[in-house]
Order: C-alpha cells, then structure tokens, then sequence
C-alpha cells in the first residue's frame, strides 16, 4: 500500500476543493485522531488479552449470529 506524507494529503485536499488550506488542516486533524485513537484501542486490547488470555477473539461458528 502507498503512503502518502501530510503535505501531500494537504496539496491533494487543496487543490480538489480549490481550498485556502482550511479544509486540508482539518482532514489530516481528522487523520490524526483516527489513527491515535485506533492505534490505543488495538494496544489496549492487545494488553487484556496478555493478562486474560480469556479475552481473546473465539472463532465464530457459521450459525452464531444468525438474525432469526
């Protein structure tokens, strides 16, 4: 997968929208938080299942969530 630097999300937002840089800073605030706050939840998860091995993730049958 490419990776894309900030100033490069910037200049792409910028020109799409014909932005002064408003909306840009706004979308990689946006970015931002997503990817900290995702990133803490996968640690914190990652942290119960080592102390509670119960915690983790069972594969889920077929019939499990079956809407009836």
């Amino acid at each position: 997968m490419k990776t894309y630097t900030v100033e490069e999300i910037r200049e792409a937002v910028n020109i799409v929208i014909g932005d002064d840089g408003r909306r840009s800073d706004e979308v990689i605030d946006v970015l931002e938080t997503d990817v900290k706050q995702n990133t803490k939840d996968y640690l914190n998860r990652k942290v119960e299942e080592e102390e509670d091995p119960s915690c983790k993730p069972q594969a889920a049958s077929a019939c499990d969530n079956l809407a009836i």
